[in-house]
């Protein structure tokens, strides 16, 4: 396998995945092909996009370890809040220093079992200071319970420090709304 992290198509020259890629904790581009050496054929171009890194950030409306696994980068992994969590629920989570955002992403829990968490209806709001929010976004996860894929969401660009993504509603009431994965989109 050979990976670029500037966006550009990877060739046979290019690096070779041999171990866990390092990165910044800046955007990142990342492509990649499989190749075979002895026919000289290679795959087509996988890529994802990867925006400011999570490491730093801190989920700061639970205590509980659990929720970490919403920023592990892991899809297979999951967060639920309480069962009896009321609605609306909120994850609070600081970003660990200002960043200009415009816009934020939302994956569901993956899990067949779990489709009764997945959040149908939202609010997304910023701040930077966590006491004066500003609501950037609302509406619904169109079709979500059928296809939980990554739901990506865009703003006009703010600046902000904490975000709160807001569960109005879920695919069924008075379930703990669940998580994957929670991230922001930067300018």
């Amino acid at each position: 396998m050979y990976y670029t992290l500037d966006g550009s198509t990877p060739t046979a020259t290019s690096s070779k995945y041999t171990a866990p890629v390092k990165t910044g904790n800046g955007k990142v581009d990342f492509k990649a092909i499989a190749y075979n050496p002895f026919t000289k054929q290679s795959s087509v171009v996988s890529d994802e996009k990867f925006d400011i890194a999570r490491s730093n950030w801190k989920i700061v409306s639970t205590d509980a370890k659990s929720a970490y696994q919403v920023l592990d980068g892991n899809p297979a992994t999951s967060w639920h809040q309480p069962k009896g969590q009321l609605m609306p629920a909120d994850l609070l989570i600081d970003l660990g220093k200002e960043e200009n955002l415009a816009g934020f992403r939302y994956l569901p829990a993956q899990n067949w079992w779990e489709e009764a968490s997945i959040i149908t209806h939202y609010q997304f709001e910023v701040s930077t200071d966590n006491t004066t929010w500003k609501r950037v976004s609302e509406g619904e996860f169109s079709n979500i319970k059928n296809s939980p894929v990554w739901q990506i969401k865009t703003f006009e660009p703010t600046k902000a420090r904490y975000i709160k993504l807001r569960a109005l509603k879920n695919t069924q009431e008075g379930s703990g709304s669940g998580y994957a994965e929670v991230d922001v989109i930067t300018q």
